[in-house]
């Protein structure tokens, strides 16, 4: 990680620890967050091609019917929700986020599924398509029977996470996010969030100290503590 990268992510982490504290963002900052949101989207036109190109390359080879393409990122970001004009470290949805979009042999067209997943699951898919079997282990799964059917698909929680703020810190934050709930874990400030998806998909009340919520989040950090060195099925 280049200096400047780790200088941007320091000034992200430091965000997000003020966030409560954060003044609304001006006219002048909304309106380029909206231009630079613009830009991104205008940028993609030139991806587009890029694919195109692709698609028509392994076509006129004969290899399209025999290829898997799998488009995704290593991030989302944060364009303004939560007053953070920047910034992809945080536990949020715009951050937290990626596209996850298969096509090719053994995926289905035009199939959506809001199922739970992780990029520790591209390996195996992989692996699977390959017809390989992994020689180590693996705390992902294959999402080639999720793709087909979502019948049978087990509940999932998955971990998430930022990494210390300075060399020898603890962790900025540990947590998992299943399908409804989010639960967080600040280790400086010894703080919790928690989030119920389904009623609040923005993240804007964290419930934390709601107790209808008590069990759930009991629950949810007892989980985590059992995550946190995890090897392999027991990730699952």
């Amino acid at each position: 990680m280049s200096s400047a990268t780790r200088a941007s992510t320091r000034r992200c982490l430091r965000q997000a620890l003020a966030r409560r504290q954060k003044s609304l963002l001006t006219t002048k900052m909304q309106m380029a967050l909206t231009e630079s949101y613009q830009q991104r989207l205008e940028s993609l036109l030139a991806v587009d091609e890029g694919i195109e190109q692709m698609i028509q390359a392994l076509e006129a080879t004969g290899e399209l019917a025999n290829t898997v393409i799998m488009f995704t990122s290593d991030n989302g970001y944060m364009l303004g929700e939560h007053r953070l004009h920047a910034g992809k470290t945080v536990a949020y949805e715009p951050s937290a986020l990626v596209p996850l979009i298969i096509t090719g042999p053994g995926f289905p067209a035009n199939v959506q599924r809001r199922h739970p997943i992780s990029q520790i699951d591209l390996a195996p898919t992989i692996a699977d398509i390959a017809a390989a079997t992994p020689t180590l282990t693996v705390d992902g799964v294959s999402l080639i029977p999720l793709a087909r059917s979502p019948v049978g698909w087990p509940a999932r929680h998955l971990v998430i996470e930022a990494g210390p703020r300075s060399l020898n810190g603890p962790m900025f934050y540990t947590g998992v996010r299943g399908s409804r709930y989010v639960y967080l874990e600040y280790h400086e400030t010894v703080e919790v969030e928690f989030y119920d998806l389904m009623r609040d998909p923005y993240q804007l009340q964290n419930l934390e100290a709601d107790p209808a919520y008590d069990g759930y989040q009991a629950q949810l950090a007892r989980l985590l503590e059992s995550m946190r060195n995890c090897v392999g099925a027991d990730c699952r």
